[in-house]
């Protein structure tokens, strides 16, 4: 499956685009803040109940200046790796996806997050979006385990995780803070021998 899906099925370098049949994702840039803001505030009805409250705040220029900043620290010293999600007939921006909370030592962890416009969800856009961050991190930073979390009732986000082969592992109890209120999650994880099985090689 993964093989046909990437173009390039190799390891990734940082901060370079990676490449899919329908979407690419890269790192944000600041050439992209005037579309993030127009997505994100288009879609503020559509994300809300489903993101941290942090998540839907400062939606303006200095908002994304700042997060920008946040970004490019964070993947300097190897603690997240934010990226866009871009289609790749039109190169316009719908979505986000971040690779949060490294752990290194014996764990090899991190933590994905991710958000859709709502006029390209149930096109199965973000199940390739999560499966070339997947390649990212385990091919390209080398981690061992890629955890997810979803509110009971994000059935889409469920399903997108079933699809790039992740596994249910359990449940948390006001596990993050979302639309104001500590929430329950389901944790879904992916292993990197089993994203091997999917079809990929680690090297």
């Amino acid at each position: 499956m993964l093989l046909k899906l990437f173009k390039n099925d190799q390891a990734v370098p940082p901060f370079q685009a990676i490449a899919g049949e329908r979407v690419y994702i890269r790192p944000p840039e600041k050439r992209d803040g005037a579309e993030w803001i127009a997505v994100k505030t288009r879609n503020h009805a559509f994300l809300k109940p489903w993101s941290p409250t942090r998540a839907m705040a400062n939606i303006d220029r200095e908002g994304y200046l700042n997060r920008l900043a946040t970004y490019q620290e964070d993947w300097k010293d190897d603690r997240a790796y934010a990226f866009f999600i871009f289609r790749d007939d039109t190169d316009e921006l719908i979505g986000g996806l971040s690779l949060n909370n490294v752990v290194r030592g014996a764990a090899q962890s991190v933590t994905a997050g991710y958000w859709l416009d709502e006029s390209h969800t149930r096109q199965g856009f973000m199940t390739e979006a999560v499966l070339l961050a997947c390649q990212f991190a385990f091919r390209t930073i080398k981690l061992h385990r890629v955890e997810a979390g979803t509110l009971p009732e994000n059935i889409a986000s469920q399903r997108v995780l079933n699809n790039c082969g992740f596994m249910l592992e359990g449940y948390r109890r006001k596990y993050l803070k979302i639309a104001g209120e500590w929430r329950d999650h389901l944790i879904f994880s992916l292993l990197s021998d089993e994203f091997i099985s999917l079809g990929g090689t680690v090297s």
